[in-house]
Order: C-alpha cells, then sequence, then structure tokens
C-alpha cells in the first residue's frame, strides 16, 4: 500500500511539473508574440506620423505651387 501510495504521489509530481512546464512555455509564446505585435504597432504609429507629415508638406507645396502658377497667369 505504501508503495503504491508512493507512486502516485511520483506520478502527480511528474505530472505538476510537465503542466508547469507546458504553461511557461506557453506564457512565452504569447508573451513573444505580444511583444512582437506591439513593435510592429509602434513602427506603424511612426510610418503613419511620417506620411501624414509628408502628407501635409506636400499639400503646402501645392498650395505654393497654385499660387505660383495664379501669379504667372
Amino acid at each position: 500500500m505504501h508503495e503504491l501510495e508512493e507512486r502516485k504521489n511520483l506520478h502527480i509530481n511528474e505530472l505538476m511539473k510537465n503542466h508547469e512546464e507546458a504553461f511557461a512555455e506557453l506564457k512565452n509564446y504569447y508573451n513573444e508574440i505580444t511583444r512582437d505585435n506591439i513593435k510592429l504597432i509602434k513602427e506603424h504609429r511612426n510610418e503613419i506620423k511620417r506620411i501624414n507629415e509628408e502628407s501635409e508638406k506636400n499639400k503646402k507645396k501645392i498650395l505654393e505651387l497654385r499660387n505660383a502658377n495664379n501669379e504667372l497667369k
């Protein structure tokens, strides 16, 4: 009976250890995905900001060229 109880406890401990390892792997996997996604979001925000700034510069340039064109007419 004692031996059976001992084997049962060993099996339970092994299952718990395997579960903890699997959980840690899963947690690391999803943390890595989250980190990568946050990095991509930041990169896209910076790209959008750059594009918006460039768009504003282009709008000002178009306005200047229209004014210059009107003066030439």
